[in-house]
C-alpha cells in the first residue's frame, strides 16, 4: 500500500488594510459626503423657494380680498394713525384670520417688534424680525402701485384701483425685500444689507420671488426685473404703473 503525503496549502493570511487601501476608503467617503451634502443643501432652498412662492400667492390673495372690502382699491403702503403708522402687511392680516383685529393696532406692534413675522409674511429663507406695524413681513410692495397714505395733503393721491391695472400678468405688486416697498429706480432693496438682515437677492442663491398683480408668482434674477430711470412717466406703466 502506497502512501501519498498531501502538500502543504499555503494559505495567504492578510493582518489589516493597507495606508493605501485606507486613504482610498476615506476618499470616497468624502466624496460621497460632498456630493450628499450638496445635494441635501439645494433640495432645501429649493423646498425654501417653493414655499416663498406660496406665501406670496396668499398674499396677492389678501391683496384681492382688501381690495373687495375698500371700493376696488390696494392698501396705501403706510397710512398715519392716532397710534402711529400702519404698513400694508397690517393691513391685510385681519384678511389673513390673524387676530391683530382683535388685539389692537397698538398692542400688535409690541406684540410682533423684533418678533419673527407671523405665517405666510415671513420668508423662509430670511432671518430679519419684524419692525412692528411699520414693517412686519419680509417682503416689499411695489411702492409706485402701492402708494403712500402718509404724505402731505398736497401730495397725497388717492389708492389705485385693481380695475384699472391694465397688464395685471405683466404689473409688479409685491416681492422679496429687505423693506417694506421697492421701487422702479433703485436695486437698494433687493442687494443692500441691513444690519438685521441678509441681502434680499441672497435668500434664494441669487433670485427673488416676484408676485404679479394677476395672483402670479415668477422667480427672477435682478437683471430680468425691468429697471427704469425716472423720467417722466417710466412709473406710470407695466410693470411698475397702472397704465
Amino acid at each position: 500500500m502506497r502512501f501519498y503525503r498531501r502538500p502543504h496549502s499555503r494559505l495567504t493570511r492578510y493582518t489589516g488594510f493597507t495606508l493605501v487601501e485606507i486613504l482610498v476608503a476615506i476618499a470616497i467617503i468624502g466624496l460621497l459626503a460632498g456630493i450628499i451634502s450638496a445635494v441635501t443643501h439645494k433640495s432645501i432652498e429649493s423646498a425654501r423657494l417653493a414655499r416663498c412662492q406660496s406665501n406670496l400667492r396668499q398674499i396677492g390673495n389678501l391683496f384681492h380680498l382688501y381690495a373687495n372690502d375698500n371700493d376696488g382699491r390696494f392698501p396705501y403702503q403706510i397710512t398715519s394713525r392716532e397710534n402711529g403708522a400702519l404698513a400694508w402687511d397690517f393691513q391685510l392680516m385681519p384678511y389673513a384670520n390673524s387676530y391683530v383685529s382683535d388685539m389692537g393696532y397698538g398692542n400688535a406692534h409690541e406684540e410682533y417688534l423684533g418678533e419673527r413675522p407671523p405665517g405666510i409674511f415671513a420668508c423662509p429663507a430670511s432671518s430679519k424680525d419684524s419692525r412692528g406695524t411699520t414693517q412686519l413681513s419680509n417682503y416689499g410692495v411695489n411702492g409706485t402701485l402701492v402708494r403712500r397714505g402718509n404724505a402731505s395733503p398736497a401730495q397725497l393721491r388717492p389708492q389705485v384701483k385693481v380695475a384699472n391695472i391694465v397688464e395685471p400678468a405683466k404689473t409688479y405688486l409685491a416681492a422679496d425685500s429687505n423693506q417694506r416697498t421697492f421701487t422702479h429706480y433703485s436695486r437698494s432693496d433687493f442687494t443692500e444689507e441691513p444690519a438685521d438682515a441678509e441681502s434680499a437677492a441672497d435668500r434664494h442663491v441669487g433670485v427673488i420671488n416676484m408676485l404679479f398683480v394677476d395672483g402670479h408668482v415668477e422667480t427672477l434674477t435682478l437683471d430680468q426685473i425691468d429697471w427704469s430711470d425716472t423720467a417722466a412717466g417710466v412709473a406710470d406703466r407695466a410693470p411698475w404703473g397702472a397704465n
